[in-house]
Parts: C-alpha cells; sequence; structure tokens
C-alpha cells in the first residue's frame, strides 16, 4: 500500500492495485478448485469404500439436516 499512498494519483494507483489483488485470488481459487476436482475423481478414491457415518452421543447422524 505504501505505493499507493506515495503515487501522483492515489485513486488510479488503489484500483490498480485492486485489480491485481482480486485477479491473483480468483487465478488462486482456481487452481485450488482444479486440485480439488482432479484429487476427488482419481481411480484411487473411486476405488475406496464410503466412509463411515459419524454419530453423536445420542447415536444421530450430526450432518443429517444438512445432507
Amino acid at each position: 500500500m505504501p505505493g499507493v499512498v506515495g503515487s501522483p494519483d492515489p485513486a488510479r494507483a488503489l484500483a490498480a492495485y485492486a485489480d491485481l489483488y482480486l485477479r491473483e485470488e480468483v487465478q488462486s481459487e482456481r487452481l485450488v478448485r482444479r486440485a480439488i476436482a482432479a484429487h476427488c475423481s482419481s481411480p484411487v478414491l473411486a476405488s475406496r469404500p464410503p466412509l463411515p457415518q459419524r454419530e453423536d452421543a445420542r447415536g444421530q447422524d450430526p450432518l443429517q439436516d444438512a445432507r
């Protein structure tokens, strides 16, 4: 941010900084989503048995309402 404050046109410098920041954030998010998708669709994961259901102290699935 020092480059924005010391800039002759702080509004333009801030807009450029925000644009660059958002572009890099979107690219990072895209890479993470692609990596997760590639990992989840791998044959190794597809051949694994499903995970057992989790139960709380009452013997109920705490994620039941979320499904």
